[in-house]
């Protein structure tokens, strides 16, 4: 039986054959306890082999490498 709710389809394909072609990125937040300052979590998902990476982060202007301290 096909659907007929169309909303969050994906129209045409996304190919991800080859590791890091197609990346998902998102960030998450703010998540906070009452008086504690905001945290940001980025999320980042190779979509060939489901590799995924978060990282905490306080600002989301923050300026940081993947693998820096």
């Amino acid at each position: 039986k096909r659907s007929i709710n169309k909303y969050g389809r994906l129209i045409g394909n996304i190919s991800h054959y080859r590791p890091w072609n197609v990346v998902a990125i998102d960030i998450i937040g703010p998540l906070s306890n009452e008086g504690e300052k905001a945290v940001y979590i980025l999320h980042m998902m190779d979509m060939a082999s489901k590799f995924s990476i978060t990282m905490e982060n306080e600002e989301t202007n923050r300026e940081r490498g993947l693998y820096d301290p």
